[in-house]
């Protein structure tokens, strides 16, 4: 299990069910760091939490780093396994995802913080009626209209109706909503200097990428575990 690209989930299953310190086994199958081991883990705590909620009791390594995943996935399953523990830092995990780069993961913060009903996190929510990517400016405002009753005007509004009455709202009602200071959870990825990196060949000889310097470059991206990724 622990040497394979992607170990099978039977095997897994088994292997921790079988087991007298099944939280051990999921931690060891964790630090490989592999990702399709991270699936394979949070998959399970997924599933087996509600009929084993022993199973949470010393999964704190788990349970902390699988929101900040490397992995999309293992972090959508990381926040909803927080959220269904109602562990102290889902909320805080939640508004750092609304800061990613990628729509999918402020969306899906977004989703979170509603399922949550989390009203604290409204001065965040406002943030994003400006954000760059419609679908997640339009799922701020759907939410914040879900917390406040505050949606956009109506057509048979009067002439002196606030155009933006949720802007209208928050710029009266904001000092009832202070934000709170979030502490930054540290990331387990960092920013890759490709001018660093070195690749190898078919014949295993080294390539650095600052060979190509100046020259147009294009790098295919795949998971040997996956089959339609290669």
């Amino acid at each position: 299990v622990m040497d394979a690209d992607a170990p099978d989930p039977a095997m897994v299953k088994d292997l921790v069910d079988r087991s007298k310190n099944p939280v051990r086994v999921l931690t060891r199958i964790w630090s490989t760091g592999k990702i399709p081991h991270h699936w394979e883990v949070i998959n399970y705590l997924n599933r087996n939490l509600l009929e084993r909620p022993e199973l949470a009791q010393n999964a704190d390594l788990i349970i902390e780093e699988a929101p900040l995943d490397r992995d999309v996935t293992v972090r959508f399953q990381g926040l909803n396994l927080m959220r269904l523990l109602k562990h102290p830092g889902w909320l805080n995990n939640s508004i750092y995802q609304l800061e990613d780069p990628d729509p999918e993961l402020r969306s899906f913060a977004l989703k979170m913080l509603e399922r949550g009903k989390a009203t604290n996190a409204l001065p965040d929510i406002v943030k994003h009626f400006d954000d760059i990517d419609q679908d997640v400016a339009r799922k701020a405002r759907g939410l914040f209209e879900a917390f406040t009753g505050v949606g956009p005007a109506p057509e048979d509004a009067p002439p002196d109706y606030p155009t933006d009455p949720a802007r209208s709202w928050w710029a009266t009602n904001h000092l009832r909503f202070p934000s709170t200071p979030m502490l930054q959870p540290s990331r387990l990825t960092a920013e890759l200097d490709l001018a660093e990196v070195t690749l190898v060949d078919t014949n295993q000889a080294p390539i650095p990428i600052s060979t190509f310097a100046g020259k147009p470059l294009v790098l295919g991206l795949f998971s040997s575990w996956s089959f339609p990724s290669t």
